[in-house]
């Protein structure tokens, strides 16, 4: 017998945060299954499609019957395997999706949209006011830690802790965007004593940090992000700074560092005026055009647009922090829409994912694997 719900990890720990979340409230039990990109696939975009193709299958988790009753999943690529599975079921396994969906529109029994998700409002839809991240102070240190903390303690004061993104459509993250964050910080309220340490992630390109290595500071410190790092200093700088700053493009990062006691900045990366966004403008512009897009996004024909100035916004608006570029502080004061709440929001995606066990969510529950 297999558990009736899998919770599918694509290797992204705040998408795996938010399920757990989730699956650990659950009345049922759950079983994780860990699966592996193939080396092109960890950063890069595979075509969406029902499929195993992106992963390594020898290094990732067995996906066998008996299927399960329901799929917990987020992301582009666990995404495809949850559709795969589905298919192997006979479109008898429902799927939930944190996020939005990339295709298959109908395929999907209960989408989760947090405040960057800009799904349009349906049945099967249920907007959530923050993401399913829960403050947690971070976890105890290790040896490792535990030597570097004491390397931090030793470093002037105050200490301010710059956490890196990378770029992700549509925002991007250049050399130009480099030298406008530095020059950003220069107005913190830091003192000239003070240490910026600068913290890479997963997805800081090596040509930003090896820029960022050439202009950053006298007397600050960058740490360049390696997988499986026992010396990555993230739970040593949440447990030591005085001071936080983020970019705007991850919303793990966002939500965990706005709960902390420290203050913390927002530097909201601008967006990239390619083809695509010039066509979103025209088709803005146009209120017809836009009623026709949205009735496309709402139907499936085309992918929810991602807004992640939403959630920079709202985490502003909640006092937990300061935008650290100037013009985006006054235009957070001009938006309006709701404060953070992870716990009720998480409180209304269990009790929605309940229903659909239980069969008490007579609005939801469609996404039965036919097109």
């Amino acid at each position: 017998m297999t558990a009736p719900v899998w919770l599918l990890e694509g290797g992204k720990p705040g998408d795996t945060q938010q399920l757990l979340n989730i699956a650990d409230r659950l009345s049922v039990p759950y079983l994780r299954r860990r699966l592996v990109p193939k080396p092109r696939w960890v950063t890069g975009k595979p075509p969406f499609l029902p499929s195993l193709y992106p992963f390594d299958r020898n290094a990732s988790d067995p996906l066998l019957p008996p299927w399960p009753e329901l799929i917990l999943v987020s992301g582009r690529r666990p995404t495809m395997a949850a559709l795969w599975i589905q298919k192997q079921s006979g479109g008898r396994t429902r799927l939930v999706i944190l996020g939005r969906p990339k295709g298959y529109r109908r395929r999907f029994a209960l989408i989760l949209a947090p405040p960057q998700a800009l799904v349009p409002p349906a049945p099967d839809v249920l907007s959530l006011e923050s993401p399913l991240f829960l403050s947690k102070p971070p976890a105890v240190p290790g040896a490792s830690e535990t030597a570097l903390e004491a390397e931090l303690a030793a470093l002037p004061r105050p200490l301010t802790a710059v956490m890196l993104g990378g770029a992700t459509r549509p925002y991007r993250f250049d050399e130009g965007v480099l030298a406008e964050l530095l020059r950003c910080l220069k107005t913190l309220p830091r003192g000239a004593a003070g240490t910026l340490y600068f913290c890479g992630s997963r997805r800081t390109p090596a040509a930003i940090l090896d820029a960022l290595d050439a202009l950053r500071p006298a007397g600050s410190r960058l740490y360049r992000w390696r997988e499986g790092d026992a010396a990555n200093p993230y739970g040593a700088l949440r447990r030591g700074a005085e001071a936080f700053v983020a970019t705007s493009d991850s919303a793990s990062m966002l939500m965990e560092l706005s709960g902390e006691d420290a203050p913390l900045w927002i530097y909201r990366l601008p967006k990239a005026v390619d083809w695509r966004e010039r066509l979103e403008r025209a088709v803005a512009r146009f209120p017809r055009l836009a009623r026709v897009r949205q009735r496309a996004v709402a139907r499936g024909w085309l992918p929810a647009p991602r807004d992640l100035d939403a959630l920079a916004h709202a985490v502003v608006r909640s006092g937990a922090a300061r935008f650290l570029n100037p013009a985006s502080e006054a235009q957070a004061a001009a938006t309006s829409g709701p404060s953070l709440n992870p716990e009720r929001a998480l409180a209304r995606a269990v009790a929605a994912v309940e229903g659909l066990l239980s069969g008490a969510n007579a609005g939801l529950g469609k996404g039965t694997g036919k097109d």
